[in-house]
């Protein structure tokens, strides 16, 4: 389109002349006519007046041509709707064209760039609010940039809304030394690490700063669960030490022994007995580092993605397993029944076998003589159940907690007696916990035990 502004300079700029030519020639012409009339000095009066009124005049008219050209200059350059320019539709001067181009371009590289920050932020904030890991980030003020919910919880907050942290001074969501002095350094450049207890749980805690270009601009921190690692290394830990224990007991029988026989203090008549001593302590021995052997192995695997599983019946297993156990059961004259319906299920053969030789072989040691076994098989839902009632000598009230803690004994002294190692009830708990299942127990003292064990049929 043509150029408004060079129009109307042009315009405003021929009225300008054509005004002060106007006024020139009006003060001229009355000068000479007042010069013939009159002397110089009548002349000087009147023209003075009649100069200064034109001036007047000129500066009134250029005052209200000014303001209707500015008007019309500034006007068209208001009504530019710059979030709706476009190069190809917009109509207005030519002189300002490149500008709003410029304009134009710009406006859309900083939208692009601001919907790129927010899908970034919008991600950032989706991972960071389901993390199971909390997350702080601190500016280096120390005012909180961002503080997912994982995090406040740690703190006991409440739960509530991130955001309601956010330009918050650290010391707001915690005053705990060790993460304060953590965050200074971490501020100076030092990264740290440090684990904290937060109620029941044990949190790792890793403090690390945010470069940019060079310069220190924030810190991270961030709050690890360790609660189940280290219950699991307490609990190796304890297992270590009472494997060694149970493994030292036989071997410095055996050794005692051994030495008393090697250095001639046994009697001839009293050789079978330490024979028979040695013997006991060695399969002592040997069940015990099975049992070990068989839990490792069973942890190593419920680690692992792969369960070999088998389909079979359960009550023929379990006939087959208490025909193993008769001899042991007709010895301490104990009545052993399987009772329930025949159905199949799908597990681990071998850990099966397994669970139900630990049962009845409990069932039949520590019940009294004359007394009874009885195993029931049901379909309960989709779980299958399988209950194990004894007559036998029951188990305390404060001891029912703990009898499937690995090594623990009601009566140290009678399982000794029996050659327990003090691992089967841990066995049976592990194998149902390996098929999802699990494990109850009902027991009065003097009056005998029942062990139910559920697993899923499929």
């Amino acid at each position: 389109m043509k150029s408004k502004i060079y129009r109307s300079m042009l315009f405003l700029s021929l009225a300008g002349m054509l005004a002060a030519a106007a006024a020139m020639f009006a003060i001229f012409y009355y000068f000479f006519s007042m010069r013939i009339a009159g002397g110089v000095r009548d002349v000087f009066f009147h023209v003075l007046p009649a100069a200064f009124a034109a001036v007047l005049i000129m500066a009134v008219i250029c005052r209200f041509c000014a303001s209707g050209l500015t008007r019309r200059v500034i006007e068209p350059i208001r009504q530019i709707a710059l979030d709706q320019y476009s190069e190809d539709g917009a109509e207005t001067y030519d002189e300002l064209t490149p500008l709003l181009r410029q304009i134009f371009h710009q406006r859309k590289q900083i939208e692009k760039q601001m919907q790129t920050l927010q899908n970034r932020t919008a991600t950032i904030e989706t991972i960071t609010k389901d993390m199971k890991e909390g997350l702080i980030l601190l500016d280096p003020g120390c005012l909180i940039l961002s503080a997912n919910q994982s995090a406040l919880e740690l703190f006991g907050t409440g739960g509530p809304p991130d955001a309601s942290y956010v330009d918050r001074h650290i010391l707001e969501l915690t005053r705990n030394r060790g993460i304060l002095q953590n965050i200074r350094a971490a501020l100076n450049g030092v990264s740290g690490e440090t684990a904290l207890e937060f109620g029941a749980r044990t949190v790792q805690v890793f403090f690390d700063p945010v470069y940019y270009d060079q310069n220190i601009h924030g810190a991270i921190i961030l709050f690890l669960d360790i609660t189940e690692k280290v219950a699991a290394e307490e609990s190796r830990r304890q297992f270590s030490a009472n494997v060694s224990h149970e493994l030292k007991t036989p071997l410095t029988v055996i050794s005692g022994l051994s030495e008393m026989m090697a250095g001639g203090m046994v009697k001839n008549g009293d050789m079978p007995e330490f024979v028979r001593k040695i013997h006991d302590e060695a399969k002592r021995l040997i069940a015990l580092i099975e049992d070990v052997i068989q839990l490792s192995q069973w942890d190593e695997a419920a680690d692992g993605s792969e369960k070999h599983m088998d389909t079979f019946d359960l009550r023929q297993l379990a006939v087959s397993v208490a025909g193993g156990l008769k001899p042991l059961a007709d010895e301490k004259d104990v009545q052993m029944e399987i009772a329930g319906e025949s159905f199949e299920i799908r597990a681990n053969r071998g850990m099966l076998t397994e669970l139900l030789q630990n049962l009845l072989d409990n069932g039949v040691k520590y019940n009294r003589r004359g007394g009874s076994l009885t195993v029931r098989l049901s379909k309960e839902a989709d779980f299958a159940a399988i209950r194990v009632a004894d007559t036998g000598i029951g188990i305390p009230r404060a001891h029912v907690g703990h009898i499937f803690e690995r090594f623990y004994r009601v009566d140290p002294s009678r399982s000794k007696k029996t050659g327990g190692t003090g691992l089967g009830l841990s066995i049976v708990k592990h194998i149902a916990q390996y098929h999802h299942g699990y494990v109850e127990i009902e027991s009065e003292e003097g009056a005998g035990t029942t062990m139910t064990v559920k697993l899923p049929c499929g």
